[in-house]
């Protein structure tokens, strides 16, 4: 192992001056000079020469760099696209909901007590106006009856003897042979016999109305709804027997808010819902208060009863109101979201060719299905990608595969 000295050259004594002058001193150690050694002079060396060869091969990168041809434009990537047009508002529709009813829905009773001998009809089934549907037993009704024809009868041998016995006796009167006092009693007779006949027909009627409400009779053309007595029941007076509902007519009953209701006119037409199908609708009234549970106003509708959907369908009342408002109609699928609560759809500008990307920001009014109304900075005929927006970004190239418009 080497070792580095450091040395200094001493100056050699000097004689003595003669006369006893003084001898100078050496001089002092930090004045000595230090020389590098062989092991630092060869590491400077190295650095140097890296350092060298770096800018060399530094050089030489850049310049093969520089002579590598640029890299190829991205091809544009296909895009569909649809022209907008200028709009000067859109229409919002409403809709209401409320539920299909039969005009006439009545619970059938008997106005007399009685047993139910008859019901011959069932739930579901279909009756005409004046059908008898249930009649009750009339045995004793027709026994009266009968009993009454008698006494009439009786009652009015009774009174041709006594018109007989009045004539004779105003011909003895008219004579003198006959006092006035009998007279007037055979006349008498006679009147009260009649009003007994009269009495005993007014029996023989009201026996008759019984026997007619013993049967029961379709008020209107209707759907028997629900039966609540058999044969054999015993049914008083009230007692529902059947419900029935009508069938050549049914309602509509809707609720709508009174500034809408204001809008609406008894006798004009109108399209109510019932899941996929349209029904044609008449508005009949409007009742003139408000229901005290949803503060509505009841509309009341006449629908046709052809292909009309079962009593107690949900239906609804489709309300259309236009809001001006100047704007586009574009694909929900054209929208991505953007800053402080607007959006932004891509557009095409530039040469055929040569089209790119922009990104407009629009202000979304109003969503129907598939589409939105919006307003910004765009412009009639301005040609929107309409799907697929987040795969581009603003200034790429793209080109048209696809135009709606």
């Amino acid at each position: 192992m080497l070792s580095q000295f450091t040395y200094s050259r001493e100056p050699a004594m000097a004689a003595p001056s003669p006369a006893g002058s003084p001898v100078p001193s050496p001089p002092p150690r930090s004045e000595v000079k230090s020389r590098p050694g062989p092991w630092t002079r060869l590491r400077a060396a190295l650095v140097g020469l890296g350092f060298i060869g770096l800018l060399v091969g530094g050089g030489a990168w850049f310049h093969l760099r520089a002579e590598e041809p640029p890299p190829a434009a991205p091809d544009p990537v296909p895009v569909a696209v649809t022209r907008v047009q200028q709009e000067p508002g859109y229409v919002v529709e409403t809709r209401y909901a409320g539920r299909l009813e039969p005009a006439r829905s009545t619970a059938l009773a008997f106005e007399r007590g009685g047993t139910v001998t008859t019901v011959r009809v069932d739930e579901g089934d279909a009756v005409d106006a004046g059908d008898v549907i249930a009649r009750l037993d009339t045995d004793r009704l027709r026994a009266e009856r009968d009993q009454l024809l008698a006494r009439r009868a009786e009652t009015t041998a009774q009174l041709e003897i006594a018109r007989l016995d009045q004539q004779r006796i105003a011909r003895l009167h008219a004579a003198g042979h006959a006092s006035a006092e009998a007279d007037d009693e055979a006349r008498l007779e006679v009147r009260r016999l009649e009003a007994a006949v009269a009495t005993l027909e007014a029996g023989l009627r009201a026996i008759d109305v019984d026997l007619r409400k013993s049967e029961l009779r379709a008020p209107y053309d209707g759907t028997v709804a629900a039966r609540h007595l058999d044969e054999g029941a015993v049914a008083s007076a009230g007692t529902p027997v059947l419900d029935l509902l009508e069938s050549t007519t049914r309602r509509a009953r809707i609720g709508v808010p009174p500034d809408v209701a204001e809008t609406l006119q008894p006798g004009e037409g109108h399209t109510l819902l019932s899941g996929a199908s349209s029904l044609s609708a008449t508005l009949l009234a409007l009742r003139p208060d408000l229901s005290g549970g949803t503060r509505t106003v009841e509309a009341i509708f006449d629908v046709a009863a052809d292909s009309a959907p079962p009593y107690g369908e949900l239906v609804e009342l489709v309300h259309a109101r236009r809001i001006q408002a100047s704007g586009f109609w574009v694909p929900l699928a054209a929208l991505t979201e953007a800053e402080r609560g607007l959006w932004a759809l891509l557009t095409l500008h530039g040469e055929p060719g040569a089209r790119r990307v922009v990104r407009e920001a629009v202000e979304v009014l109003h969503v129907r299905d598939e589409q939105a109304y919006v307003r910004g900075t765009l412009r009639s005929g301005t040609a929107v990608v309409t799907a697929g927006p987040h795969r581009l970004v603003p200034g790429q190239p793209v080109s048209v595969v696809a135009s709606d418009g």
